[in-house]
């Protein structure tokens, strides 16, 4: 009714989803799912080193078929999110497939960081800085990586944010702020 697409309405339950998001951390395993094209589950394709799931022997390359007994092929991605993340403290049993051997992985769920700004130094004294969303605690993240580049001889700064969906206009002011005179 407003007829502009940038506006639309979202549930108490996608709300509450969606500020999670924007605190860069949650309540999960530490892994990162995506559809399998053939609905026969989903594939993990990055697990957080620090995560629940790296320390119950989850792995990377694992396709996840069930979460506690329910089939996740037909699901979307927000009702595995469902299945998957929790309260606190709280187990989540995965049947994972590793090649042709189904396991039953338990998993304690834990409050997850996610890493917003990663960056490396590369040939030419460049620094090299992306910045995965501009939420809460991306301005001081990315002050952390630009001085630790510097202090490692970094003469030229490249920031990376495609992908990056936005987030916080203060989160950029205060990136913005420590650059620009």
């Amino acid at each position: 009714s407003l007829d502009d697409r940038w506006s639309y309405y979202i549930s108490a339950e996608e709300y509450a989803a969606h500020l999670e998001r924007q605190s860069n951390e949650y309540v999960g395993i530490g892994g990162t799912v995506m559809a399998r094209e053939d609905k026969t589950g989903y594939d993990i394709v990055e697990v957080n080193p620090d995560g629940p799931a790296k320390e119950a022997g989850v792995l990377a390359g694992d396709i996840v078929t069930h979460a506690d007994g329910n089939f996740l092929g037909e699901c979307t991605v927000s009702e595995v999110r469902g299945f998957i993340m929790g309260k606190k403290n709280t187990q989540v049993v995965l049947t994972v497939l590793r090649g042709r051997e189904s396991l039953e992985i338990s998993v304690t769920r834990k409050v997850i960081h996610s890493k917003i700004v990663v960056s490396r130094m590369m040939e030419g004294n460049i620094g090299y800085i992306q910045i995965d969303n501009f939420h809460s605690g991306a301005g001081k993240e990315t002050i952390e990586a630009v001085k630790a580049l510097l202090d490692q001889g970094a003469e030229k700064l490249i920031f990376d944010v495609r992908s990056n969906p936005g987030g916080y206009v203060h989160e950029m002011v205060e990136v913005l702020d420590y650059l620009l005179p």
